[in-house]
């Protein structure tokens, strides 16, 4: 199933953008960004969901906070 799908299945009802990157030895990378969320804990709890994933298991995932420049 596409990357892209599992969010779907897995009833994510946030924005979310999937990019891939395949460096030079053929192997692919994903960096799946989420959200945004107004609490940290929701952004904590959607973490968790994702990491249960079983295509997402292995990999490390963070959560990151940004402001926009009227904040």
């Amino acid at each position: 199933m596409p990357r892209r799908n599992l969010f779907r299945k897995n009833r994510h009802p946030n924005k979310r953008n999937i990019f891939t990157y395949k460096d030079g030895k053929g192997k692919v990378f994903y960096r799946v960004r989420i959200g945004p969320y107004v609490t940290k804990s929701e952004a904590e709890y959607w973490r968790t969901r994702v990491a249960q994933i079983n295509d997402f298991k292995s990999g490390e995932s963070y959560i990151t906070q940004t402001s926009s420049a009227t904040d």
